[in-house]
């Protein structure tokens, strides 16, 4: 999918544009993280990820106890370009080609953010909750 590059701006989108490339799958989540993972000296950006989670009472494995906190169900590295959000004052959309799916995603959202780091927060995030612990936020096609 060709695309605009985003970086950041925020830009709206009609639904048809999406529609006449391929199905569009249709998620919702607490809160979306677009996070830019820079190298260790801050130079150069790595990549581009999309952090989906869910706000739930799990167990912290970092302070081992139980806690309401937002975990990370879900996430996706982003091709510069595949991503456009929109602010419609209510919620948050965002749109982008998943390749491991193969399909078009809208994800709706209360909550949205926009972060660089120069580590990778998903990888940080299995010490508070494992990966296999997770649960499944962005449907399959």
């Amino acid at each position: 999918m060709g695309g605009r590059v985003v970086g950041g701006d925020h830009m709206t989108f009609e639904e048809e544009e999406f529609d006449s490339l391929e199905t569009v799958i249709e998620d919702r989540c607490d809160l979306i993280e677009v996070n830019e993972v820079y190298d260790s000296h801050w130079e150069q950006r790595e990549f581009t990820q999309i952090l989906f989670y869910d706000y739930r009472n799990k167990m912290d494995h970092l302070i081992g106890e139980r806690e309401w906190d937002f975990f990370i169900g879900d996430w996706r590295i982003l091709d510069v370009g595949s991503l456009r959000y929109s602010d419609s004052r209510k919620e948050w959309v965002v749109a982008f080609y998943d390749e491991q799916d193969g399909i078009i995603r809208m994800v709706h959202s209360e909550k949205y953010k926009h972060t660089k780091s120069n580590y990778d927060q998903e990888m940080e995030s299995r010490k508070r909750l494992p990966q296999e612990e997770r649960t499944t936020i962005l449907s399959f096609s």
